[in-house]
């Protein structure tokens, strides 16, 4: 886009949700000139929670998706959601002060109940489950901070609890010196969500168009303009940029920052792995994440540094996730399983890890929901009803904290 950076290629490497379903449907590019009320750009998760949001509120509705609908950094995460955040609760206290940073998470824990009440009006629930999460201290010297957030997430009232060494021994089996468990948590087939919600959308009236890239966005008079690279015409009300990381716009350039995740899924054991399909994380950055799924898999990951693109060796990517796996195994030593699908993936984030969400300085009618972390479904869920409200001139109370045009 002419307003925009470079297009990112996000992953690289063989992923493994794509192949747990069929899509449900392929979608041709655009092919002549068109009018909506709303122009969404980019097929990802935060694209399509927000059509089908603003769909739901009798708007025509337009996604265009310059590569493949649901093939790009949403379908290739762990599908691990939880309210909690990369932030601690009590560290963003001390970064913006305790009214917004509490209001933050408070709206990361309404949107986990938005989600799932989402997936009941799917088939199979779109692969989502509620599942309990456990944020263990990654060393002794963790356990104070671990201690701070939970004072902070219990004196606001949010669904958390205590395990001390022993406890998380004998529930869990992790030799970690104490933990945090939480319920409101979820696990999901990225993939499969996004494929249900979509057919869900055109039930809706959402209009898709696959392999159309847009070119360039401009105003004219009481519209705005979008022209795609094939150089047809999409007249709108509104846009709305749900583009992860795949376009740089220098408005948020300086507030943003590019990192990549390795991520893997296991073999299928033979032996079970563990009860209840608890979600895991750790508290020290590079932060080690692991969950299982239906069929007996794990799927684990860590974050890496801050990156311009996805490794593309495919030996670099497999060491990478056997090391990943080891680590796993060091916590869960009975884990008889080894890495069977190998990628990494580009992803967005602030550097305040807030989402970009709401309306651009430069005009009213662009729309951003960028940067949306670790956490990236879970912000897209809020950032659907923050977008939705505001075309409808409705005050969302969580609008504020993540408007885009903070500094």
């Amino acid at each position: 886009m002419s307003d925009g950076g470079p297009m990112k290629k996000l992953f690289a490497g063989n992923l493994f949700w794509n192949q747990t379903i069929e899509p449900f449907a392929c979608f041709n590019p655009l092919q002549n000139d068109l009018e909506t009320d709303v122009l969404i750009i980019g097929g990802g998760m935060s694209g399509n929670l927000c059509a089908h949001e603003i769909a739901g509120r009798n708007h025509s509705v337009v996604v265009c998706e310059k590569d493949q609908l649901a093939m790009g950094s949403s379908s290739a995460s762990s599908g691990i959601l939880q309210y909690l955040n990369d932030e601690m609760l009590y560290r963003l206290i001390e970064s913006i002060g305790e009214k917004k940073a509490v209001l933050f998470y408070q709206m990361c824990l309404d949107s986990m109940k938005d989600l799932i009440n989402l997936s009941r009006k799917m088939e199979q629930y779109g692969g989502l489950m509620p599942r309990k999460g456990v944020f263990f201290a990654s060393a002794k010297e963790d356990v104070p901070e671990l201690d701070k957030e939970y004072k902070a997430l219990s004196d606001h009232y949010f669904p958390v609890s205590y395990l001390d060494h022993a406890e998380l021994m004998q529930i869990y089996g992790i030799d970690r010196p104490a933990a945090l468990e939480t319920s409101m948590n979820a696990e999901v087939n990225p993939y499969q969500f996004l494929q249900t919600l979509m057919k869900l959308n055109v039930s809706l009236g959402v209009q898709y168009y696959e392999k159309t890239g847009i070119k360039k966005v401009k105003t004219d008079k009481d519209q705005i303009i979008a022209t795609t690279k094939n150089g047809n015409r999409i007249q709108a009300k509104y846009v709305v940029f749900a583009t992860g990381c795949s376009v740089i716009y220098p408005e948020l350039k300086k507030k943003m920052k590019v990192v990549n995740t390795y991520t893997f899924a296991s073999s299928v054991s033979k032996r079970p792995l563990w009860q209840d399909h608890v979600l895991f994380r750790e508290t020290r950055p590079p932060y080690l994440f692991f969950r299982m799924t239906e069929d007996n898999r794990v799927i684990a990951g860590e974050t890496d540094k801050k990156a311009d693109s996805p490794e593309k060796k495919k030996g670099a990517i497999d060491k990478r996730n056997r090391e990943i796996l080891e680590r796993v195994q060091s916590l869960m030593p009975n884990l008889d399983v080894k890495v069977e699908y190998s990628w990494n993936t580009l992803s967005a984030d602030s550097k305040d890890h807030i989402p970009f969400i709401g309306p651009s300085k430069k005009d009213p009618r662009r729309i951003y929901l960028i940067g949306v972390g670790g956490n990236g479904l879970v912000h897209s869920m809020a950032g659907a009803s923050i977008i939705a409200d505001y075309i409808d001139g409705i005050k969302n109370p969580y609008a504020g904290v993540v408007k885009a045009k903070r500094k």
